[in-house]
């Protein structure tokens, strides 16, 4: 199955089994992407840490990757279009952050763990989807927020070097160098 049909899937049969039991519930939905958001995130980043040995550096490094380059680009995206949230006068709207990040998790995590895939993209979806009954999102934001955070993903882990992180982290060694010039 591919990567994208696996997305899909997982992430429509988590929502129709959750969503008619909370779908009224806007402050549980409030609360699913408010806090369980950060703690998938926060999973995410450090699991390759405990589960993947000599490579957890290395792989925690590319998630990192991804996940900062999905904040920029979604920051980015969020000043150029500057679409008004659903109940807020607010003009970040597109794309949904909790979406892009989670998908971020979920792509990276399951390239490297293939058998979390179904864990990782069902939180995923289901922090994306919590935007919705929340009224933080409209459907664009969250659907636009989930396809960036799942491209970020794997291309961060299929990606040669690396963008931020990984560079400076190589075979599990922390190195690097900052240099600063002043130009008159």
């Amino acid at each position: 199955m591919s990567h994208v049909t696996r997305f899909a899937a997982i992430s429509f049969s988590l929502l129709v089994v959750i969503s008619p039991a909370c779908a009224d519930d806007h402050r549980f939905w409030l609360d699913v992407g408010n806090v369980g958001g950060p703690l998938l995130w926060g999973a995410g980043l450090f699991s390759s840490l405990i589960q993947d040995g000599s490579h957890g550096l290395d792989h925690a490094s590319r998630t990192a990757d991804g996940f900062l380059a999905t904040i920029a680009l979604g920051e980015g995206l969020n000043l150029a279009t500057r679409e008004k949230r659903p109940y807020s006068d607010s003009r970040d709207s597109f794309p949904s952050d909790h979406a892009s990040l989670s998908f971020e998790i979920a792509a990276a995590q399951s390239y490297y763990h293939p058998r979390q895939a179904v864990v990782w993209y069902g939180l995923a979806g289901v922090v994306a989807y919590s935007r919705l009954p929340a009224h933080e999102h409209h459907w664009q934001d969250v659907v636009a927020g989930a396809l960036l955070g799942y491209g970020a993903g794997q291309l961060s882990v299929s990606s040669r070097h690396g963008w931020f992180l990984a560079p400076i982290v190589e075979n599990s060694r922390i190195g690097g160098s900052l240099m600063l010039t002043e130009t008159f």
